[in-house]
């Protein structure tokens, strides 16, 4: 998978990270996969709420897809839900102890940053994520929501 970076909006930001002032909706800001699938450790930036994966077959553009939206939103791990073709064989599981992946445990994380303006012009920011964790003992993944301001 390629990165490409946009410019940011000359006439509205200064910051790379400052909230355009017309901005009163959350917006997605950035997103991060930490040690899930073949992510290791992956943040992306959204260029004014909007985000462009493009690469080969096979490198991860669903997969970042399926492991942010709409998991983070509906913390539900059916895999059904974690597909973007809605089949079952991709569990959480297979996520974090499937293909290469060594040791008995593995901890990963996801997550999600909004932001907005507020009327009187603050920067508003708002995180949610989780912890996932599996083991080859057992099937099942624990998973522990966050949110931050």
């Amino acid at each position: 998978m390629s990165v490409t970076n946009l410019p940011v909006s000359r006439g509205n930001t200064q910051d790379e990270h400052e909230i355009p002032q017309q901005r009163q909706r959350w917006q997605p800001c950035r997103a991060g996969i930490f040690n899930v699938w073949r992510y290791y450790d992956e943040t992306f930036t959204f260029h004014e709420g909007c985000l462009l994966l493009r690469g080969q077959n096979g490198t991860g553009k669903s997969k970042a897809l399926e492991l942010l939206l709409p998991f983070l939103f509906d913390a539900s791990l059916r895999p059904n839900r974690l597909s973007t073709f809605g089949g079952s064989e991709r569990t959480m599981h297979w996520n974090l102890m499937g293909e290469g992946t060594s040791g008995k445990t593995r901890v990963g994380y996801v997550w999600m940053e909004f932001g907005r303006s507020s009327e009187s012009g603050e920067e508003e920011w708002f995180s949610c994520g989780a912890r996932l964790q599996a083991s080859v003992h057992t099937t099942a993944v624990h998973a522990d929501y966050f949110t931050t301001t």
